[in-house]
């Protein structure tokens, strides 16, 4: 989706399509059909035996060479279509890649492309500092006027040290601490210009004692970093008219927030900030405080999650060059403070990125699907780290951490010091429950099935994974060893591999041993 042509009218329904994958298994083998140039502009169409007249499943790549967008004639006129005047240039290649193999199935398909990117990217193992995050939520501005409008707190920067003393007295020694929202007025606050560091939280001062307390302790510490969101209207240093992003028709991109339950709030507009200005006024400043603060990795958002067209006249940008731009970026931060991760991770930005954060475990509720496979999983597990959704987000934490065990993925927690109510009256209202202690007994679980079975695990590729039974799957890796997870509610048993209700079991491999 490019969110400057699709207007935010209703919730996705449906996971984000990372890969510009498509593949297919037969009896005899199958192919996989990977876009290697021009991803930015292409779809994956699937269509269901009827369509078209034809009795069988369709699906492939399609690529875009002008995009169709809704316009408006007049104030007040009818929205009509129109189709964007100038094409795309890009080049545009598909690469096929056959399997001969009649036991052949979707984990042959993940080597396939694993291969691809190993030796595209020249990466060949991820690195070994993957411990369990902890990302801590700083605050936010309430939803209220200008008289009225105020940052609630959530955690301060003393505060997420007494989280980190915490967690290391119950016995979790090894994690990692994710600071979200710590700029001017918070999360929805004065971005771009997000220095300094909110008094509220500590300061910068607070900030730079946090990073030096976090180096003693060997803590790895990252900063959420943002360039692109604008939440106020022009009297906080950006000029809408000549430095936000545009649509094609030439009207300033509008980004409507949700609520709470997944509709929009269309009386509140906010924008995004073109990329050319994000270069020439923040981004290198940005850095270098960060630098000087002693960041040393940041969470880089939007660059792995949203991918948009901009057609500000200054200076007009296409999918294909914002990606250029997000390399660049990416590339600038792992230099200049030595590490950068992303959120979701579209692939070319996991290129560059030491690790995903929030990678999607869930199925994309497509009614053409009807099995959730972890694909995305068995190509980077060993090559990048990556981490759920945090836990306490989610409907069923238990489930979640045990598809962290069958996916491969290192839990993650959004938490606070103080109490979640407090944020119900702002514009981040869908973190429900986050007050640390309440969640301590689901982040000492999530370590302990980190550090037995997924740490010893960490380089190591999946090679296999299938459906053993109803509600039971099994995970391979290539040392031989064997995930089982059981979501039902019955013993699962197979020989001599038995499995409880809710629960996981690992059968270590010869080369493990």
């Amino acid at each position: 989706m490019d969110p400057t042509f699709d207007a935010s009218y209703r919730p996705e329904i449906g996971e984000q399509v990372t890969m510009p994958v498509f593949g297919m298994i037969q009896d005899q083998g199958g192919f996989v059909e990977m876009i290697t140039a021009g991803a930015g502009d292409s779809m994956i169409y699937l269509n269901p035996p009827g369509a078209y007249n034809l009795n069988y499943y369709r699906g492939g790549l399609d690529f875009v060479f002008r995009k169709l967008y809704i316009t408006r004639l007049g104030a007040v006129g009818r929205a009509v279509p129109r189709i964007e005047k100038n094409r795309i240039h890009d080049d545009r290649r598909i690469r096929f890649d056959f399997i001969a193999n009649p036991d052949a199935t979707y984990a042959d398909i993940a080597k396939v492309v694993r291969n691809y990117y190993t030796n595209t990217w020249k990466t060949d193992k991820a690195l070994d500092d993957n411990s369990m995050r902890i990302q801590l939520f700083m605050g936010a501005g309430s939803r209220g006027d200008n008289l009225s409008n105020k940052t609630e707190v959530m955690t301060t920067f003393n505060e997420a040290r007494l989280i980190a003393e915490r967690l290391k007295q119950t016995g979790i020694e090894q994690f990692s601490i994710g600071i979200k929202g710590w700029y001017h007025d918070g999360y929805t606050g004065s971005l771009p210009d997000k220095f300094p560091a909110d008094a509220k939280f500590g300061g910068s001062k607070g900030l730079e004692q946090l990073t030096e307390w976090m180096k003693e302790e060997r803590i790895a510490l990252s900063l959420e970093d943002n360039y692109l969101d604008i939440y106020h209207k022009e009297d906080d240093g950006v000029h809408l008219r000549t430095e936000s992003v545009r649509q094609p028709n030439g009207e300033l991109y509008l980004h409507h927030p949700l609520f709470a339950d997944g509709w929009y709030r269309f009386w509140l507009d906010w924008h995004r900030l073109s990329p050319y200005v994000v270069d020439k006024k923040y981004r290198g400043k940005d850095i270098q405080r960060l630098k000087d603060l002693g960041v040393s990795s940041i969470d880089l958002r939007h660059a792995g999650e949203i991918l948009f067209s901009d057609y500000n006249p200054k200076s007009p940008t296409h999918r294909v060059k914002m990606k250029q731009i997000y390399d660049k970026w990416l590339m600038d931060a792992k230099q200049k403070l030595g590490s950068v991760n992303v959120y979701t991770g579209n692939d070319y930005a996991v290129r560059y990125a030491d690790r995903i954060l929030e990678i999607s475990q869930s199925i994309s509720n497509d009614y053409l699907l009807d099995e959730q496979i972890p694909f995305i999983q068995m190509v980077y597990h060993g090559l990048k780290v990556y981490y759920t959704e945090p836990v306490n987000r989610t409907d069923v934490p238990q489930r979640e951490l045990l598809k962290a065990l069958e996916y491969g993925a290192i839990p993650s927690f959004e938490l606070t010091y103080r109490p979640t109510n407090r944020l119900k009256f702002t514009h981040y209202d869908r973190l429900y429950s986050s007050q640390y202690e309440q969640w301590m007994p689901e982040v000492e679980q999530g370590y302990e099935m980190w550090k037995t079975v997924l740490y010893p695990l960490r380089n190591q590729l999946i090679i296999n994974h299938r459906k053993e039974a109803f509600n039971v799957y099994a995970t391979t890796y290539e040392d031989g060893t064997t995930v089982w997870v059981n979501y039902g509610e019955s013993v699962y048993k197979n020989g001599d591999v038995s499995v409880d209700p809710i629960h996981y079991s690992v059968q270590q491999g010869a080369a493990a041993k």
